[in-house]
C-alpha cells in the first residue's frame, strides 16, 4: 500500500510540498531502455540526479538517496533532462519508476 498521509505528495504534478520544516530521507529510483537523466529538484534547484545508461536491447534501474534539510511549503519534483527521450518503465502492477519522502526529525 502506497502512504501518503497529509497529501503532501500531489500524484497528477508530481510535485511534493513539505508539510514541516525538518531533516527529510528522499529517495528516487528510475528504469528505462534508454539513456536517461533525471534530477531531483528543490524550490527549482537541482539537489541530486541520476543517469541511466542501459546497453543496446537492455533495460537500466537507477536511484539516488539523499537526506536534506527542508523549509514547510517548499516543493521537491523530479525532472527529466539532457538526452532523454521520456521513457521509463513503470505501471500500477510494476512500479519500477518511484520517489519517497520520509520525515526524520
Amino acid at each position: 500500500m502506497i502512504i501518503n498521509d497529509g497529501n503532501s505528495y500531489n500524484p497528477i504534478t508530481g510535485i511534493f510540498t513539505v508539510p514541516a520544516d525538518g531533516v527529510y530521507l528522499l529517495s528516487f529510483s528510475i528504469d528505462s531502455y534508454a539513456e536517461t537523466h533525471i534530477k531531483l529538484v528543490t524550490d527549482g534547484a537541482n539537489t541530486a540526479d541520476v543517469v541511466s545508461h542501459p546497453q543496446p536491447n537492455s533495460e537500466v534501474v537507477a536511484s539516488n538517496t539523499i537526506v536534506i534539510r527542508l523549509r514547510q511549503g517548499q516543493s521537491v519534483w523530479l525532472e527529466e533532462y539532457q538526452n532523454s527521450d521520456g521513457t521509463l518503465t513503470s505501471t500500477d502492477g510494476h512500479r519500477f519508476t518511484t520517489f519517497s519522502g520520509v520525515f526524520l526529525y
